[in-house]
Formats: structure tokens, sequence, C-alpha cells
């Protein structure tokens, strides 16, 4: 397993910390070759402003937005675990909006949501409305051994034993009848999407596929809330918490899910394999068996793809107060959202010159004007 020549950090000096570092070097590190990040299924990531670690990401299959932060992390004799909270922000026209929670669906439609996804971890209130699972990353101490995990109810669903009802035009609406499904949201679904993305980064960078695979299903229970507000858990015969964990070198997946069946009590169900060919059909083809194959750029057919990595040069001119400077605030904005590099040179016209003359060679700034003579333009951060 290939770990030591991307990641350096010590476990055991801050697990935390270290964790943090882990995941951001594979989230990071697949974005470098846009072939290979496009085949793996990065649409997007951008890290939020936030203490702890925190991105949004855009995922191919996926209409609207994932949410991850890091939630903290147990440190054990021989390994470290890190918790990291998984969230999904649907876009406002899709379908998954009608299954969320009604004050969840509420938030979707307001004129400020993409903003406060773009920096969702500053707002408490977001996580625990759209959040729809937990990723699990642990290390050995001797950094022989790496495992991940997605934690995911099959299903969030809450009922209203009253129902829920709202005046509108000065009548009473029936928004939910009583007794009735507030929320039905497809969680392990969903996440699973945003999981296959990340292990397949995961098995890119290690440079080799999981030792290890396993799944588990537990009971799970669903909410239940009173016209009062007072909510409850009760039975749900039909609805499962799913574990699917993969392990490279010598850590072990299935301990892993041990120290997770420990809360959740015995498994309704248990699935193992070791190699693609003896995992289970949904499985089977699952890109993060192969992804290390992914030797690079060249190994993939960029045009077929759609993929073209010539950098595009761009020629922005116009008047004075023509809004040079807002629409290149906003293209850069645009660009680095999406994990893409921009460089600038800033050329002035001269004040006295003719139409015919050649353009002189003029100094190179960055993107604030500042003069760079002599210097090689400067990226835009």
């Amino acid at each position: 397993m290939r770990l030591d020549h991307f990641f350096k950090a010590d476990v055991g000096a801050d697990p935390g910390a270290a964790l943090q570092s882990l995941i951001r070097s594979i989230l990071i590190r697949t974005q470098f070759l846009p072939a290979v990040r496009h085949r793996i299924g990065w649409r997007g990531l951008k890290q939020c402003t936030a203490q702890a670690e925190c991105w949004t990401a855009r995922i191919a299959g996926a209409g609207g937005v994932f949410g991850l932060f890091f939630m903290g992390a147990d440190a054990g004799p021989e390994q470290a675990v890190g918790r990291f909270g998984l969230c999904y922000f649907p876009d406002p026209d899709e379908p998954l909006v009608e299954r969320l929670a009604l004050t969840a669906a509420a938030v979707t439609q307001r004129d400020d949501y993409r903003p406060l996804i773009r920096d969702f971890l500053s707002h408490p209130d977001l996580p625990p409305l759209f959040g729809i699972g937990t990723l699990l990353l642990a290390m050995r101490r001797d950094r022989r051994g790496v495992a991940l995990a997605l934690q995911s109810p099959s299903a969030l669903r809450t009922r209203a034993s009253e129902g829920v009802r709202l005046t509108q035009g000065g009548e009473m609406v029936e928004l939910v009848p009583p007794g009735g499904v507030d929320q039905d949201f497809p969680a392990f679904e969903t996440a699973s999407v945003f999981f296959d993305v990340v292990a397949a980064s995961a098995s890119f960078n290690l440079e080799q596929g999981p030792t290890e695979f396993i799944e588990q299903r537990f009971p799970a229970k669903q909410r239940l809330y009173d016209g009062a507000g007072r909510v409850c858990w009760e039975d749900a015969p039909d609805l499962w918490n799913a574990v699917v964990a993969i392990g490279y070198g010598a850590e072990s997946a299935e301990e892993l899910c041990a120290a997770i069946a420990a809360a959740e009590g015995p498994p309704l169900a248990t699935l193992r394999a070791d190699r693609p060919e003896e995992s289970p059909p949904a499985y089977r083809d699952r890109l993060w068996w192969r992804a290390h194959q992914l030797k690079g750029a060249a190994s993939l057919d960029k045009k077929a793809l759609g993929v073209d990595e010539r950098p595009p040069l761009i020629l922005l001119t116009g008047f004075l107060g023509s809004g040079k400077t807002s629409f290149l605030r906003h293209f850069i904005e645009y660009q680095t959202q999406r994990s893409r590099f921009v460089a600038l040179q800033l050329g002035r016209q001269p004040e006295t010159g003719h139409p015919g003359d050649p353009l002189p060679v003029s100094p190179r700034c960055d993107h604030r004007g500042d003069d760079r003579r002599g210097q090689p333009p400067q990226p835009a951060r």
C-alpha cells in the first residue's frame, strides 16, 4: 500500500489532525488529473471556510451538492478513527426535495439557499436538516493500513402523529395527514453515490484496490413527533441501518465494523468479500475495486470523455466602467469552486498611441492591478 508517498502526518501525535489531513489528501490529489477525476465521478470540489475540515462537492449522477465535515476522532492503541458528517443539499427543482422534511424542503426554496450551501457549517441548523450519514476513516498507527466506511440508514423517515396543517389564504390546509409521513428520504442510496467516488479516489491514491469488503445491516427506527414538537423513536421493520466498509493493507474493515456493531447491536445480515468477483452483484462493478489501475490521464480516452486538458486563453476587453472587474471576480470564483486553476495577466493600453501601432509589451500584473514588472504572472487565489 502506497501511503508514505503522499501522506506524512503522524497519527500518534494528533489523530484528529492526521485524519483530516489524510481525507484532504485523498480528495485533492485526485483533482490534479482531469481525466481521472472525470472518470471517477468528480464534477466539482470546494473547501469551505470553517475551522474543521469541511467540503462541498458535486458528483456525477447527483443533481445537488454534497457536504462533508469533520466531527471528531477516536484514538485506540492500534488505530485512530475519524468521523465525518455527510449531507446532501438537493437542487431546488430535484424530485428528492419532495422526500425531505417540510422544514428542509422550505429551506431549498429560499433565495439564499445556494449561498448557504457554500458555507453550510457556519449555519448549525443545516447539517441536521440535510444529514444523510457518516463517513468513517480509520488508519493504523504504524501506517500499514487504511479503512473507509459509510454508515447510513436505508431511509430517513419521520411521521407526524397529529399531522401538519398550515393556514393559506385564510383557510387551513392539511400538508400531512395525522400519522402521515413528513420525511422519507433515501439516505443510503444517495450517500452511496458520494462514498463510491471517495472510495475510488482512495484506491487511486493508495495504488491498490481494497483487500476486504463488508456490508452489514442493523435494525433501524423512525422518528415520530406530535403537535407540541415532542419527538420519540419507534421501530420500523422495513428500514435498516447499513455499514459498508473497505480495508486496504493491514487495516481490517471488519474491525471497523465491529466497533460500529458494538453500538448498534447484532447485525441483521453480513456480506463479505476479498475480491470483486466474490462480492454481491450490487457491488461487483464498483470502481473502487479497480481505480488503482487508472495510472494517469494518458491511460484514458480523453476525447471520448469530452475532456480537453489544454488551458483556454481568454481575452477580456471593454471600455471604462463596462464591468470587466466584476465579471473577472465572478469568473475566478466560479473556476476555483470547481478546482480549476486560473492565471491572470493584465495589460495596460498606453495613453498615447495610434490605431496602427503594434501593441507594446505591457507590465505583468496580478488580479489587483499591481505592477509585477519582470516577474511571471501570478495565479489567482
